[in-house]
């Protein structure tokens, strides 16, 4: 079945899983800002958009809620939330602590084949910056770290940084960034994952707290300047 989406371009939603693909859906759409924050949206016309009936839209938006992406208006709809300055510097300490030490366990353990997959989705996001396309960029900078995650050990390890990240992905936040930027990010995917396929353990600790670093004082200078 083929529906359009909230950025009128069609979505094919099937009859398997129809919840897990509705969140993806959302989850796409919250990365390009189809979703704006502080807007409410009702279920009925989500599940329009996505071909879907209210029930997988729920269930969907519920998942949504528990990561604290969205907030459910009772009989209504929901809206999507934005972290506040203290929200964020939270979210980072957090993210810090618990994804350092994640990127450092695959330190020498992927195969070629899971490099090789790794180093395509850098080219793709790449290729996206240097196109200007923050939509694809947004997608495959999102794949690219889902990859990694499902390269850890522990699927609840990797459930928490991505639902942490998810948290952190706020369109109002991300939609300023300049091409050079998004190219200068991606380099920064370079370079952690060759540091990952060298083994080298202390320089996957930088790069990655770096990576987060600079995410968070451009959320933070971002922030400040909206306020």
């Amino acid at each position: 079945m083929t529906s359009a989406g909230p950025d009128g371009q069609p979505r094919q939603i099937m009859s398997v899983s129809l919840k897990d693909q509705v969140l993806a859906g959302l989850r796409a759409g919250l990365l390009k800002g189809d979703f704006k924050p502080g807007k409410i949206y009702k279920m009925g016309e989500v599940g329009e958009q996505f071909g879907a009936s209210r029930t997988p839209v729920r269930e969907a938006v519920l998942e949504l809620e528990s990561r604290g992406v969205v907030e459910i208006i009772r009989s209504v709809g929901f809206r999507v939330t934005e972290p506040t300055p203290d929200d964020i510097q939270d979210m980072w300490e957090v993210r810090a602590i618990v994804e350092v030490p994640a990127m450092e366990s695959l330190s020498g353990r992927l195969d070629d084949s899971t490099l090789a997959k790794l180093w395509s989705l850098i080219d793709d996001v790449e290729k996206a910056a240097r196109s200007d396309d923050l939509a694809s960029y947004l997608a495959k900078d999102a794949q690219l770290h889902d990859a990694l995650y499902e390269e850890l050990s522990n699927r609840h390890l990797a459930a928490t940084i991505r639902d942490l990240r998810d948290s952190q992905r706020v369109p109002s936040l991300g939609a300023r960034r300049a091409s050079s930027d998004l190219i200068a990010r991606n380099e920064e995917h370079r370079a952690l994952v060759a540091a990952i396929a060298s083994g080298d353990t202390e320089k996957i600790h930088n790069l990655t707290r770096a990576h987060l670093l600079v995410n968070y004082h451009k959320w933070q200078s971002q922030s400040d300047h909206r306020d």
